[in-house]
């Protein structure tokens, strides 16, 4: 028996039951916009995406009751998540997570949150045949929460783990909207029917369960949800929406106020280093410039007390963030 997920438009979100068939009508969304795919090349941090990114279209799909597929919405989705397979027995470790935001909307709700969480497959759910599915978003094997205020509109955000995730066999790279407050947010992603039936894109309902996203709109695509490792493992597909790859913030934790940032530009480019508290406060604002090539920068950073930070390195196309530690 075939799943049908959440209640047409006429059904206010308050009604919202599962029942034992588990029976519901599917979300309706359509299109916002297109977007152009100039994904390429390598880099020293590889960043997988889906395969749907190469050969399908760019897009940022709206839910007609409002919000976004890819994101927040109407329906109180809690979280949403991308699969990734490692074939041939493979493993590698996981650096960060990058996500390509179409639009974010920040209202004026104090302290709250994105979590980015990295898991393993040993979840269960429901697929799109509404058989129960083993193979979906399980135990956390890293999470990291950013405040609101440092994610940006219409850009790649880059989100450096302090800690490398080791990853075998497979796993889901995910956004929760838990302390995510009032706030909204829209991910780009592929157009619907450019997976291909794949099933790799997944979404915590509000009942707390995981259910494929081509089995509750039904969204046949995939989410700009995607994963930085090592870039020894060979064989890949990435992206390179970069006007600079940052290889490594260092050291960190950081002493006497100064730290350095390497990194590979392919021109001059210019750049604004901020450092956040952990609230997303702002407490210092630079702006640097990127010479062409591969090279180290010192930053000189403001006297704060010592603690847990969060930096910020906007250009263009990206934000770069690294949570640091000062001391």
């Amino acid at each position: 028996m075939k799943i049908n997920l959440k209640h047409t438009l006429s059904v206010t979100f308050a009604s919202l039951i599962l029942i034992s068939t588990c029976a519901y009508s599917q979300k309706p969304f359509k299109s916002i916009s297109n977007y152009v795919n100039i994904f390429n090349t390598k880099s020293i941090t590889d960043t997988l995406r889906p395969l749907s990114f190469i050969t399908g279209t760019i897009t940022l799909d709206s839910a007609l009751a409002g919000g976004y597929v890819c994101g927040t919405n109407a329906y109180q989705d809690i979280a949403k998540a991308q699969i990734y397979y490692i074939e041939d027995s493979l493993s590698y470790f996981v650096k960060g997570c990058a996500l390509d935001i179409g639009n974010i909307l920040i209202n004026n709700d104090t302290d709250t949150y994105l979590t980015v969480n990295v898991y393993d497959l040993s979840g269960m759910g429901y697929n799109n045949e509404g058989v129960t599915y083993d193979s979906v978003p399980g135990n956390i094997l890293y999470s990291v929460s950013l405040p609101v205020s440092l994610l940006t509109n219409n850009q790649i955000n880059y989100i450096h783990f302090t800690d490398n995730v080791w990853v075998i066999n497979g796993y889901a790279l995910g956004i929760d909207f838990s302390a995510f407050g009032t706030n909204q947010i829209g991910l780009i992603s592929t157009s619907d029917g450019d997976a291909h039936q794949s099933e790799l894109a997944w979404e915590k309902l509000n009942n707390g369960q995981w259910h494929s996203m081509l089995s509750t709109w039904p969204f046949d695509g995939d989410m700009g949800i995607f994963s930085l490792i090592d870039g020894a493992t060979a064989g890949i597909n990435n992206i390179n929406k970069q006007d600079i790859n940052i290889i490594s913030v260092y050291p960190n934790p950081v002493n006497n106020n100064t730290l350095n940032i390497s990194y590979k530009s392919a021109s001059e480019t210019s750049a604004n280093i901020s450092l956040y508290n952990i609230h997303g406060i702002s407490l210092y604002q630079n702006n640097l410039l990127f010479s062409k090539g591969e090279k180290t920068t010192p930053v000189n950073l403001p006297t704060v007390k010592p603690g847990n930070y969060f930096l910020s390195i906007k250009t263009l196309n990206n934000n770069y963030i690294k949570n640091i530690t000062i001391l």
